[in-house]
């Protein structure tokens, strides 16, 4: 599922997907706005996309993922934009940081 966040923040929701597929696919639509943006521009524009990704369970509360996820957009944005930056944890304590390989070598990946 998808939904609309704030003006330019969006969430997908995909449950039973493991973290490694959860990654590939930002990646896969990172990779097509960026094409498809600057083809339908004429080359004219530069598109980017900042990704927070938590992966976790289903014993984390929405608004904890979520929560995650923001703070994981803030510091991919915030570490220069067009990156992803992945966590995965519970919902108590700190912010667990995992890192993931990406097929894009243009596409920075930290951790938080």
């Amino acid at each position: 599922e998808a939904c609309r966040l704030r003006n330019d923040q969006f969430a997908l929701f995909l449950p039973g997907v493991a973290q490694a597929e959860a990654d590939a696919i930002a990646t896969r639509l990172s990779r097509y706005l960026t094409v498809e943006g600057s083809r339908a521009s004429d080359q004219q524009l530069t598109v980017t996309m900042s990704i927070g990704l938590f992966c976790g369970n289903a014993l984390v509360p929405l608004s904890r993922a979520l929560e995650i996820a923001d703070h994981c957009l803030h510091r991919a944005k915030s570490k220069g934009g067009n990156q992803t930056v992945l966590n995965s944890g519970d919902s108590e304590g700190p912010l667990k940081a995992a890192a993931l390989t990406t097929p894009f070598a243009t596409r920075k990946k930290t951790v938080a």
